[in-house]
């Protein structure tokens, strides 16, 4: 006699979890923005969370991000492209540029660094990612002229540099890029650089911006999928 009344048809697993559904809608977070939206309906496994997606957002508006959740709600009928990365970070590395002004024999030069705050900054053949770096600096001048008179002004250094190749940025150091001379008349006993605005351009690489083209600080490597911040000095953005 079974006196635990226990049979072969009445045995169960506690706490199984349910089959996953055979479809769903991902969520997907902006790294440009932040905002989130939902995409069309697909079979489940077709995305994993953190992989990274390129993606035409609302008004068709291109921009990358990357899946962070499962819905079943209907929303924006996104339907991204994966770049074959998986990653819980929107950006692979931020790269912290400056600038500065030096006074010199006839005049002032103005240099140009790049700090890469996660890892290496290498330029990629494959893509070919020069370097373009375009600059509009106001420089504040103090000084003694040629007749022993004091004289103070703004200044405006402005350009591009030429393409830059073969760079090889290394991490937590500031990285020389390029120099530029301004001639000046007199001697110049004081400067700083006042306000401006710089701005980097990679070849290979998409670019974003997020206040209406002011600055364009995300980047993309299409063909990769390697992403990064650009931090430049943008008065006024």
């Amino acid at each position: 006699m079974n006196r635990l009344g226990l049979g072969t048809n009445n045995f169960r697993i506690i706490g199984s979890a349910p089959p996953p559904p055979e479809f769903t809608r991902y969520i997907i977070t902006d790294c440009v923005s932040e905002n989130t939206y939902i995409t069309l309906e697909y079979e489940w496994g077709t995305f994993n969370i953190n992989d990274r997606v390129g993606f035409n957002k609302p008004g068709g508006i291109p921009t990358f991000g990357k899946i962070n959740s499962y819905t079943t709600e209907i929303g924006d009928n996104i339907n991204p492209s994966p770049f074959g990365v998986n990653s819980a970070n929107c950006f692979d590395n931020v790269l912290n540029f400056t600038s500065v002004a030096s006074a010199v024999e006839g005049g002032l030069t103005v240099s140009f660094y790049c700090n890469p705050s996660n890892e290496n900054f290498v330029y990629n053949g494959s893509i070919d990612s020069y370097l373009i770096y375009n600059y509009n600096l106001f420089i504040y001048i103090e000084g003694e002229d040629g007749e022993g008179d004091n004289f103070s002004e703004i200044i405006q250094v402005d350009g591009q540099s030429n393409e830059i190749g073969n760079y090889n940025f290394i991490q937590g150091e500031d990285n020389f890029i390029f120099q530029v001379f301004q001639n000046i008349s007199g001697n110049i006993t004081f400067m700083y650089i006042d306000e401006g605005q710089e701005q980097p351009y990679f070849g290979g690489t998409q670019q974003y911006t997020d206040n209406n083209g002011c600055s364009y600080n995300y980047f993309l490597q299409n063909e990769t999928g390697y992403t990064f911040l650009g931090i430049a000095r943008q008065d006024n953005c």
